[in-house]
């Protein structure tokens, strides 16, 4: 008895075996050839058939599935090179609609279903499936023949047969009416052969063409051609697909229906034909063998908008035609009027050139409308390019032209250096079109503005005077003292003195700013009520404070009592003295006008009201190091040392 259990475990471990040992799943073949898609199913309403025992197809739609591997996107890359192959390639699903009526040529054979229907005084439908003979059987008639007979034979003969079992059905005025439509159908075999992506026997719809039973296949391989595909039927060549008038001519090559026992052979492409850069679209295309360059650029849509009339053509030279030391590859430069007559052969590649960009333009700068670069052409004139710009024919805008003087600044190819042409701007204009100027490429023509047509900044005053505000510079003398007196003069509590003005930049005012910001400006220190205004200048009167700031290193920063004839000294006292870090050889007095002063040895400036003193620090010095004076000594006497001995010595052995 144990002898049989451990026979039975031994002989379950092994079959186990066996069975890891020998399956493949579709893992295994994803391994084998990662560059294939596999068929995954073939859905049928609700059902899931698997393909390898289809012999029936349903009338309903039938979808068939594949499921993309992981490298596939890099796989229809490189179909996309090739000219026409995505055609198969980029879809998730392919539908067929099979709801459509059958082709009138289909002939009915074994395992076809057809229903018989009847309607009017005699009501009757009946499925019938045709056996393995050709034949149906209906109890009132028998056995019969149909195999071989198209659908529209079938229901005028058996309308005649049906006839005979019920009259209604004949005569000139029948009262019984009799139809014959399809069921379910048999699947046909048709093996696909040549460079196709998945070689071999396909089950496909009875319904199916040339072209849907590629797409069933999986498409053609890029190795295969896609200008001589052949449906061999009974052994013979029956037709020949040439895709590309369909891809590009859009011919119909749906009519050739398949037939159980077809072969669809693909054969090998004749020739790689590239074509690049501005074609309408580039890729890699195949001829026929006798068909020119220029009709391969026709089927790649023909050369783009910015295309060269010439073409570089790289010839391969033929096996057959090849001598040693002679060059393989060879360059044209071809026009593409000269294309017709050169005939595409393998391996050739043609570079569409692009068009030269050339410059063609001329630059209007300065006071116009619209300032820029805009297109030459021939016999454009100067009265163009001030139209396109704007045009002077406001009469506001142009009281901002200085009509005096322009220029046409000309490239001149004798000289490094650009022509100037001088222009009456007012003349040219009031002698129009008698004295019209022709422009050339790439000429610039410049109108200068009339400065004293634009506003200028305004003086802006504030603090210690009666009328503070903007006021504008009316000439070009305006001074500090004119600017105070439009403003009303100082009052009462202005310090005469403390008048503080502030000046744009050069930058600021080159973007003739408005806006008061004295920490983006420069005071300007004055000593006289004289000093000119400039435009943009902004004016503070500051009040009597009858103080004195001190600030920098003293004990007690601050303000001190105005105390009239008192000196420097007096006020850095009162402010506690100078700290340990102070300065006394770096002091300043800032007055209230700007100047500064600085307080000297052997003087002292005056102290005013409003004006600041600063204490400067001392300049940090490094501590005095004794081990590292010690030691610069020490070197310094063992040198004197050394050289008195040395001195000696020499001294010595000379006697």
């Amino acid at each position: 008895m144990n002898y049989f259990i451990n026979r039975s475990i031994i002989l379950f471990i092994y079959t186990i075996c066996i069975k890891v040992a020998l399956g493949q799943s579709i893992n295994d073949i994803k391994q084998l050839n990662p560059n294939v898609r596999i068929p995954v199913n073939i859905q049928q309403g609700d059902q899931l058939i698997n393909d390898q025992n289809i012999d029936r197809i349903d009338q309903n739609s039938t979808t068939i599935i594949y499921k993309p591997l992981d490298n596939q996107a890099f796989r229809d890359s490189i179909f996309s090179k090739y000219f026409g192959y995505n055609f198969f390639t980029l879809r998730d699903s392919i539908i067929f609609s099979n709801s459509l009526p059958p082709d009138d040529g289909y002939l009915l054979g074994p395992g076809d279903e057809i229903i018989i229907s009847m309607w009017g005084e005699t009501q009757f439908r009946q499925q019938y499936t045709i056996d393995s003979q050709g034949t149906i059987f209906d109890e009132k008639i028998g056995k019969i023949n149909i195999s071989g007979k198209t659908l529209n034979t079938t229901r005028l003969y058996l309308s005649n047969l049906f006839g005979k079992v019920y009259s209604t059905i004949q005569g000139a005025n029948p009262t019984t009416f009799i139809d014959v439509s399809l069921g379910k159908l048999k699947s046909i075999n048709v093996n696909f052969v040549g460079h196709v992506i998945y070689p071999g026997i396909h089950s496909l719809h009875p319904f199916s063409n040339l072209l849907s039973g590629l797409i069933h296949a999986g498409g053609v391989d890029t190795t295969g051609s896609l200008r001589n595909i052949q449906l061999i039927r009974n052994g013979e060549i029956y037709t020949s697909l040439d895709m590309y008038e369909f891809f590009i001519n859009g011919k119909n090559v749906q009519n050739t229906k398949l037939r159980n026992g077809d072969v669809i052979s693909v054969p090998l492409r004749k020739s790689w034909i590239e074509i690049t850069n501005e074609a309408n679209r580039p890729g890699i295309y195949e001829s026929r063998g006798d068909e020119s360059i220029y009709k391969m650029i026709e089927y790649a849509s023909g050369m783009s908008n910015r295309a060269s009339s010439k073409v570089i053509l790289s010839r391969i030279t033929p096996f057959e035609n090849r001598i040693p030391g002679k060059p393989l590859l060879n360059n044209y430069y071809l026009l593409y009027s000269e294309l017709k007559n050169i005939k595409a052969q393998n391996g050739d590649r043609i570079d569409v050139l692009k068009m030269f960009n050339e410059i063609k333009e001329v630059e209007i700068i300065g006071q116009v409308k619209r300032p820029g670069k805009y297109r030459f052409f021939e016999g454009m004139k100067l009265s163009d390019l001030i139209d396109i710009s704007g045009g002077l024919s406001d009469s506001t805008f142009m009281k901002s032209v200085y009509l005096n003087s322009s220029e046409i600044i000309r490239r001149n190819p004798e000289t490094r250096y650009e022509k100037v042409i001088k222009i009456d701007l007012k003349s040219y204009l009031e002698n129009l079109p008698d004295i019209d100027i022709k422009l050339s490429n790439l000429d610039r023509f410049v109108i200068h503005a009339n400065l004293n047509f634009f506003e200028r900044d305004n003086v802006i005053i504030a603090g210690e005077v009666n009328i503070p505000g903007s006021y504008p510079i009316i000439s070009d003398d305006e001074t500090l003292e004119s600017i105070i007196s439009r403003a009303g003069g100082y009052t009462k509590k202005a310090h005469n003195e403390g008048v503080s003005i502030f000046r744009l930049n050069e930058s600021q005012n080159e973007q003739m700013s408005t806006n008061i910001n004295q920490t983006s400006r420069t005071r300007v220190a004055w000593l006289q009520n004289k000093i000119r205004i400039m435009p943009g200048d902004s004016i503070y009167v500051k009040g009597l404070t009858n103080t004195v700031s001190v600030i920098g290193e003293v004990y007690n920063q601050g303000q001190v009592e105005y105390d009239q004839g008192k000196s420097i000294n007096y006020y850095i006292n009162s402010s506690g003295g100078l700290t340990g870090k102070g300065n006394k050889n770096a002091i300043v007095i800032v007055y209230a006008n700007g100047t500064v002063v600085p307080k000297k040895w052997f003087s002292s400036p005056s102290v005013k009201d409003g004006s600041t003193i600063i204490v400067y620090p001392k300049e940090d010095q490094e501590p005095f190091d004794i081990t590292m004076f010690a030691t610069n000594w020490t070197s310094i006497i063992s040198s004197v040392v050394t050289t008195i001995i040395l001195s000696q010595q020499l001294s010595g052995s000379g006697q």
